[in-house]
């Protein structure tokens, strides 16, 4: 069961209620009780029974919500008070979990380009498989230029270097962002 304190309901689905009982739980008597649940959808209710509930040295006879269908059980703030449960501390908590890992990883979110220190890599590659290069792909004429700016930026920035006559070629696919870039 699921503690809810934001739910004012204790329920739990006709699977659970016969799972916990197996044909001989507390009579289950209708209501007319509306319950919505968080996405303010109405919880279709089969009825609503009383139960003998202990925690720890504390015992009460509770109402507890039986819902059609399968959902999580839930423990909810209707029965806080019976069972002597009390809410402290933090009631709220925002946080920005990408902005931490962002100040506890710095180096690695940069937004420039290192440069690799480490020793030299050297793809080992089978002497008996030939070269491949493919064909470049045609580009929409409007594109040329962006495709253009964006080899020329990579080149400025260390990522690329061009090169006069490649064994190996792959053509280039470009990929618009949504704001055209």
């Amino acid at each position: 069961m699921e503690v809810d304190s934001g739910s004012d309901f204790t329920i739990v689905s006709m699977d659970t209620y016969r799972a916990l009982w197996q044909g001989r739980g507390p009579p289950i008597k209708p209501c007319r009780q509306k319950i919505v649940d968080f996405q303010r959808q109405i919880v279709p209710l089969v009825g609503v029974c009383t139960v003998n509930v202990s925690y720890g040295r504390v015992k009460g006879h509770l109402r507890l919500y039986i819902a059609k269908g399968r959902r999580t059980s839930l423990l909810g703030s209707d029965w806080f008070d019976a069972l002597g449960i009390r809410l402290v501390g933090i009631y709220q908590i925002n946080s920005d979990p990408v902005g931490a890992v962002l100040q506890e990883f710095p180096d690695i979110f940069r937004t420039d380009f290192g440069e690799y220190t480490g020793p030299p890599v050297s793809l080992r590659l089978d002497p008996t498989v030939a070269p491949i290069q493919l064909k470049a792909r045609r580009v929409p004429i409007a594109l040329v230029p962006k495709i253009d700016a964006e080899i020329d930026r990579l080149i400025l920035q260390g990522i690329v270097e061009p090169t006069e006559n490649a064994e190996w070629a792959t053509p280039v696919v470009p990929v618009l962002k949504q704001n055209g870039e």
